[in-house]
């Protein structure tokens, strides 16, 4: 295909993918590369610049959505003399934890009847972004219970909202110990600056059986995740330092076409202790780093050689679609992980990974 073939069309299209399969755990770059090879899309054309631009798109997007654990990272790391003053009052006439104080959760208890969840938009735009993990042994948030609409269930536990967000009740201490996570998680993705693996990244781009075989590999972390979750009594919140690297290990190996990113450190988590909802949060906050570092690198990249023979607008078209996409994924996938987890994920990842094979 020729340079001006990224059409507007095209990268639109190729937009509403990314941010649909960045948030999905079925590999944006596996689905993104298969769809290029369909449409012609060659790297010299702007293929794999413009599959950074479209994940900087859904990297906006996990910002955006997580702003209030960041900003609850940025206070616990630099000011953690201060988390004690910012506590308010965490009880009512009732006993209830206020839905909407950060640090609320604390040593409350909530002996309320359960609330159901009648609709989606109950179960997404649950108020309070809380963090502890309900305490169905498999890390579900009962869809139907007072744990869904973030109030605290007799034992004093406030469980992951609907949005996996951080918690009310977090302290700084749990700020600076996800911030130690996430940093530690981070530090394999150096390997990835290495020229041998950026080449083996964009060639296996353009080799579909090997994007198949990646789509089993996924297929396999995520069921073996389900089913460590659901023999878990007591799901962890934050990953302890060696378990952070062992995630931010598998994040590395996600780097290939096929194995996706937010199923592979998802799954990386769950297998390692963590419920769902806090697996999905350290997912998506780990991607920040490694989605702004490829960005950051393929920015300087273009300094140096130049834009892609492509049509800049049709870059701006495919990082608003992703962004929009994307942020409407990301609330789908967390309500989803609440109600279902993520095999349902699987047989997809191998129906699709067997026909890459027969195809490809």
């Amino acid at each position: 295909m020729s340079a001006p073939d990224l059409s507007l069309g095209l990268a639109a299209l190729l937009g509403a993918l990314q941010g649909v399969a960045e948030f999905l755990p079925i590999s944006s770059s596996g689905h993104l590369a298969l769809a290029e090879r369909v449409a012609g899309l060659e790297a010299g054309a702007g293929g794999h610049s413009f599959n950074i631009v479209v994940h900087a798109g859904t990297l906006l997007a996990v910002l955006i959505h997580y702003r209030d654990d960041l900003l609850a990272i940025a206070r616990g790391v630099l000011r953690p003399g201060h988390a004690s003053k910012d506590v308010p009052d965490t009880t009512g006439a009732s006993g209830h934890a206020p839905s909407d104080s950060f640090n609320s959760a604390r040593g409350t208890t909530d002996h309320a009847e359960s609330v159901p969840v009648d609709s989606f938009r109950a179960v997404a735009d649950s108020p309070l972004p809380a963090a502890r993990e309900a305490t169905d042994p498999a890390g579900h948030v009962p869809a139907d219970s007072s744990v869904a609409r973030g109030v605290t269930d007799p034992a004093g536990h406030v469980p992951a909202d609907s949005h996996g967000r951080a918690a009310s009740g977090s302290s700084a201490t749990d700020a600076r110990a996800l911030f130690l996570a996430l940093v530690i998680g981070t530090l394999p993705l150096a390997a990835a600056l290495a020229p041998p693996v950026e080449g083996l990244v964009i060639a296996t781009e353009h080799y579909p059986k090997a994007i198949g075989v990646c789509f089993l590999v996924t297929a396999a972390m995520l069921g073996f995740a389900e089913w460590r979750t659901r023999r878990q009594q007591r799901p962890q919140e934050v990953p302890r330092p060696l378990q952070a690297l062992l995630i931010g290990l598998a994040q590395l190996v996600a780097i290939l076409p096929g194995i996706s990113r937010s199923g592979s450190t998802i799954a990386a988590a769950m297998a390692l202790g963590l419920g769902r909802l806090p697996a999905a949060r350290f997912s998506f906050l780990l991607a920040i780093p490694a989605i702004l570092g490829a960005s950051l690198k393929e920015a300087i990249g273009l300094m140096k050689h130049g834009l892609p023979a492509a049509d800049p607008l049709a870059f701006i078209v495919g990082f608003l679609v992703s962004f929009v996409v994307g942020v409407a994924t990301l609330r789908v996938l967390l309500v989803l992980l609440v109600r279902v987890g993520v095999l349902p994920f699987v047989p997809y990842l191998v129906v699709l990974g067997l026909a890459v094979l027969a195809l490809g």
